[in-house]
């Protein structure tokens, strides 16, 4: 009977291989952990303690892109994300948060506007968007957008 648990659990992690040799953008949404079950990467695959664990964990699942944070009717940046992109963006740096450095935001009806303008200046960015709670109350954020460039150019 292990032989055969063995077997199902290789053909399953070969299924999954496939999928990734398959859909290049898989890469940015799933990962496989040790036993070949995909996790995701787009939401914190645990119940973060605080608005900036939440945070923290999209930067260093994103460092590299432009995190546009949703957090009620706006968007937020923090710490080393604040200071790169109000530069970028002509943003006016807000104030020093106690946990997460540096903060600058615009309303979320500017969002499209700022994607556009990212897009143009070759910036890669993720939309974090706020949907539903955790039981202990926080809201539940996850990337709903990805905009990144294939080496060699393009979108």
């Amino acid at each position: 009977m292990r032989g055969d648990e063995t077997n199902d659990n290789r053909r399953k992690g070969d299924q999954g291989l496939s999928l990734f040799k398959r859909y290049s953008f898989f890469e940015k949404a799933f990962r496989l952990d040790v036993g070949n079950r995909l996790l995701p990467l787009y939401e914190p695959p645990f119940e973060p303690l605080g608005m900036s664990g939440q945070y923290c964990w999209f930067v260093k699942n994103y460092g590299g892109y432009c995190i546009f944070f949703q957090v009620g009717k706006f968007c937020e940046l923090y710490g080393a994300q604040a200071e790169k992109y109000s530069a970028l963006f002509g943003w006016k740096l807000i104030r020093q948060t106690r946990r997460m450095g540096k903060q600058c935001g615009f309303p979320m009806k500017m969002l499209k506007g700022l994607k556009r303008k990212a897009l143009l200046s070759g910036q890669p960015y993720i939309v974090v968007a706020e949907g539903g709670y955790y039981p202990c109350g926080l809201k539940r954020r996850a990337v709903t957008e990805v905009l990144y460039f294939k080496e060699g150019g393009g979108s």
